[in-house]
């Protein structure tokens, strides 16, 4: 995950927010298939990078206000 958030030039927050998302799934103790980890890694990436975005622009507009 690391590696992705470092070729997408994610910020960290992102990078957190995904680890967060990974951990609440694993932590609910769903069996999965160690080929599904990769699945899950990309998705919680792509649901943090969205949630991080909207942040992000929320506070450029407001300072722009």
């Amino acid at each position: 995950m690391m590696e992705v958030c470092c070729d997408q030039m994610f910020t960290r927050d992102t990078f957190h927010t995904a680890v967060n998302f990974v951990d609440w799934y694993l932590s609910l103790r769903i069996p999965i298939q160690k080929q599904d980890l990769q699945l899950i890694g990309v998705t919680s990436l792509f649901i943090a990078s969205k949630i991080n975005y909207k942040i992000h622009t929320d506070a450029i507009k407001e300072n722009l206000i």
